[in-house]
């Protein structure tokens, strides 16, 4: 009478997990959309890290130029200096 030895048992049970891991419950679907996941959420961190990027050009821009500080406030904060008066055009 043939006995299978326990490494022939555990290559049978491996080889079933395996195939039932990537055959079944749509893994393969679930391995792309996981795939493509990480796509774009690669892409979203480095347009994050571009805006980063940027922004601490600004601040150092606005720590050294106090042109630059006055250029801000009067296009973006719409200040003005005392004595201006200040016109809006649309």
């Amino acid at each position: 009478m043939y006995r299978p030895s326990v490494s022939a048992l555990f290559f049978i049970c491996s080889a079933v997990i395996s195939a039932f891991v990537i055959f079944g419950d749509d893994s393969l679907e679930r391995l792309k959309a996981l795939k493509l996941d990480l796509i774009l959420q690669q892409q979203a961190n480095q347009a994050q890290e571009e805006r980063v990027k940027a922004l601490k050009k600004e601040v150092e821009l606005m720590k050294s130029s106090k042109r630059y500080v006055e250029k801000v406030a009067r296009e973006k904060l719409l200040l003005s200096k005392e004595g201006e008066l200040l016109f809006l055009f649309e």
